[in-house]
């Protein structure tokens, strides 16, 4: 008997990163039935089939999904941000799996929803956080776990940079707005802070803990985050001008890198969209991610914006 392709469907895919999820749907031999995007420049989607359902409306695509009930296994979310929470209930109200880009909500408040609703509807939400799975950083943690057992050098001394240029249509757009985005430390910084947290555990719990910098900018922002086993500061900026020269002579737009005790560990500047096969890869072999791993970063980024109240520049 032959096995029933997974069936998806995708939300936002005239956006930029769709592309990675129509690729990633492709790699898993799943069935691409439905799209939706309030825009009509969607002819990528001849690349991956020519019989998917296209809807403009997303009344008239609620109304597919209804009548399509518990036909379509997921659903990929590649909205901007402040609709990934509607879209996710969308879904899982519909009797479909989501798989929704970052970050999943704008705050703690929203992840919590997010639970409930999976509890209510019984359908999984499925968060992208790709880098968890990038070779290097891979690495970097079996590496850090034998020097925190081994290493007199407790707390290590941890530098992560992250910048990623970006131009003038950033600051006009929905992701210059932190009220969509949820700012430069949601928006950009969900990947690094969550990465801390899987590389290091939880912080510390006294206050002082999260420190912000006083030059917090709406595109350049830093500070310090105090683990059991690591000190660690933190940069991240959209300027140009904060990227590294030989990184700007080779006209690439993004550096970012992890040093330990002053000696550089790992450059994951490059592109890295390929991760999202396997991210896909995890969740249809019934490995993915949960909820509760997304709300580990959200955890912190509340911490963040809580320093950054204390020392007046919020």
């Amino acid at each position: 008997m032959v096995q029933r392709r997974n069936r998806f469907a995708i939300i936002g895919v005239a956006g930029f990163v769709a592309r990675r999820h129509l690729d990633a749907i492709k790699h898993v031999g799943g069935e691409l039935i439905a799209a939706l995007d309030i825009r009509d420049s969607v002819g990528i989607l001849d690349n991956y089939s020519h019989e998917t359902e296209f809807f403009i409306d997303p009344e008239i695509f609620a109304e597919y999904l209804e009548s399509h009930y518990g036909e379509i296994d997921y659903v990929s979310i590649c909205t901007p941000n402040y609709l990934h929470e509607q879209h996710c209930r969308l879904a899982c109200t519909h009797g479909a799996n989501v798989i929704c880009e970052k970050p999943l909500a704008l705050d703690s408040t929203g992840v919590d929803r997010l639970q409930q609703l999976e509890l209510e509807t019984g359908q999984r939400i499925y968060p992208v956080l790709q880098l968890r799975y990038h070779p290097q950083i891979i690495k970097m943690k079996a590496m850090l776990e034998k020097m925190i057992l081994s290493s007199k050098d407790i707390p290590l001394e941890v530098n992560v940079t992250y910048v990623s240029r970006r131009g003038p249509w950033y600051a006009a757009s929905w992701k210059g707005n932190p009220l969509l985005s949820g700012g430069i430390v949601l928006n950009l910084g969900i990947h690094m802070f969550d990465i801390l947290y899987w590389l290091f555990g939880p912080p510390k719990p006294e206050k002082d803990a999260f420190q912000v910098d006083p030059d917090f900018a709406s595109d350049r922002v830093s500070g310090l985050i105090e683990f059991p086993y690591a000190r660690v500061r933190w940069f991240l900026s959209t300027r140009y001008n904060d990227l590294p020269l030989d990184v700007r002579s080779r006209g690439q737009y993004a550096y970012r890198s992890f040093e330990i005790n002053h000696q550089p560990i790992a450059d994951y500047s490059l592109d890295y969209s390929g991760l999202h096969n396997t991210v896909y890869d995890e969740i249809v072999s019934g490995r993915g991610l949960k909820v509760e791993d997304a709300r580990l970063a959200f955890d912190c980024i509340s911490r963040i914006y809580e320093a950054a109240a204390r020392t007046h520049v919020a």
